[in-house]
């Protein structure tokens, strides 16, 4: 497989058509032929660089047959992808490492193992990539596209602006005939932060680069900053929302569940980059936007029993908190890098849109709280989530401790009726072991 990479590197640096002979008023002239967009193209060659292209038209022939004597060998079929996907040819690598060549819109393995798990469930490179970009919609996405001289609206040809990289993994995306390596694409600089964050073009540098700015995915206005050689996502907010997320933050690791680590920022919050050694893997590779807290269990539990308790510490304290925006990109896996096993679900994050983000909740008791009412009916409908739910030994969280976390919040908020409403939360929580 190495062998047939190189054989298409080495391709894809050689002239491509025919050396054909035309006769103009009387002098011979040779042209180099090849059809283009259903067009015939003639480039005119002249007699002293005849001789080499000549050579390069040969090794040309020599190295397709011996791709195609390669192709032949395969033991299995190539997979077909989609039709929008056979736009696309290139290898797609962890770090330096091939997982898989594409050609058409067929995929050859290098590495399956270590592959995206999008990719291994859906082989769509196009999909792939769609999900590794900017929100268009977003106002400084708009921006940061217009200042990067970039036209284009496919996400997943924006995307290959970058090569499909990002800070969260080490995956990318490298077309047919480039001859970067990792360390050329890994990216380095948080230039263009201001412009993705703020909408600041103050200052700009001279020279275009791929940004990790345009990586960025959510509807809120964010950047990844780079601070004391970390990586973080700095994401704007109202102060209610801001609130909200550090302060489930804060009740989490007071819970000792796993969070991402969270910093009250001065534009807004910013979330510590959690897999600078690991791949995360959002759920929607395996879910798509399907969020139904039943399948997805039911696919967590079959990847580990243990991985289903990190589920539902992260839906118990959703319910808790009224967390309604838990969606299948912000939560996830983690995965070795070297041989792409899962690990361990992702650290919770991406908490504002809980508590008070949406206004304070009108109805203390929580007797007909929805979102309590969605965790009850699933645990009622799913015997192995309800065995698991009742096994672990749920946080301890009483008035005491949720005064100490309303005085780390730097925000003026109504304590006394965030404090009822969290307790009774609590308790109809604890009542669902029964």
């Amino acid at each position: 497989m190495e062998k047939l990479d190189d054989l298409y590197q080495q391709l894809s640096q050689l002239p491509k058509g025919t050396l054909v002979k035309k006769t103009i008023k009387g002098t011979p002239r040779f042209y180099l032929q090849w059809r283009e967009n259903g067009r015939i193209i003639n480039h005119y060659v002249r007699l002293v660089d005849k001789p080499n292209l000549e050579k390069q038209i040969a090794q040309r022939q020599k190295i397709i047959k011996a791709i195609n004597a390669i192709e032949k060998t395969w033991p299995h079929p190539l997979s077909m992808l989609s039709k929008n996907a056979k736009q696309f040819s290139g290898t797609l690598l962890s770090s330096d490492d091939k997982v898989a060549i594409f050609k058409e819109g067929r995929c050859l393995w290098f590495d399956e193992k270590r592959a995206p798990l999008l990719i291994k469930r859906t082989q769509n490179i196009d999909a792939f990539l769609s999900g590794r970009v900017i929100d268009q919609q977003r106002k400084n996405s708009r921006l940061l596209k217009k200042v990067l001289s970039l036209k284009e609206s496919n996400e997943a040809w924006l995307a290959l602006y970058s090569y499909g990289a990002s800070l969260t993994d080490d995956y990318w995306f490298r077309p047919r005939g480039c001859k970067k390596h990792y360390q050329d694409v890994a990216f380095q600089s948080d230039i263009y932060a201001n412009v993705a964050l703020n909408g600041d073009v103050s200052f700009l540098p001279r020279h275009h680069s791929p940004s990790p700015q345009l990586s960025l995915g959510g509807s809120y206005e964010k950047c990844w900053k780079r601070i004391d050689k970390d990586w973080w996502i700095i994401k704007k907010g109202t102060p209610e929302e801001i609130f909200s997320e550090y302060f489930v933050y804060l009740l989490g690791k007071a819970c000792h569940f796993d969070m991402a680590e969270c910093v009250i920022d001065a534009n807004g919050i910013r979330s510590k980059n959690f897999a600078e050694k690991v791949n995360f893997e959002p759920a929607k590779a395996l879910m798509d936007d399907n969020d139904d807290y039943h399948d997805c269990f039911k696919t967590i539990f079959a990847l580990s029993p243990y991985f289903a308790e990190q589920y539902l510490r992260i839906i118990w304290l959703d319910s808790l908190v009224n967390n309604v925006d838990r969606h299948t990109e912000n939560f996830g896996f983690l995965r070795r890098r070297e041989d792409g096993k899962i690990l361990s679900l992702a650290p919770n994050f991406d908490n504002n849109a809980a508590l008070i983000a949406r206004g304070y909740p009108k109805e203390l008791t929580r007797q007909n709280d929805g979102f309590l009412g969605f965790l009850a009916k699933f645990l009622c409908e799913t015997p192995e989530a309800k065995q698991l739910y009742q096994s672990l030994v749920w946080p301890r969280i009483d008035e005491p401790l949720l005064h100490g976390l309303f005085q780390a919040c730097p925000f003026s908020v109504n304590e006394k009726d965030l404090t009822a409403y969290l307790l009774n939360g609590y308790r109809l929580l604890l009542a669902m072991q029964k």
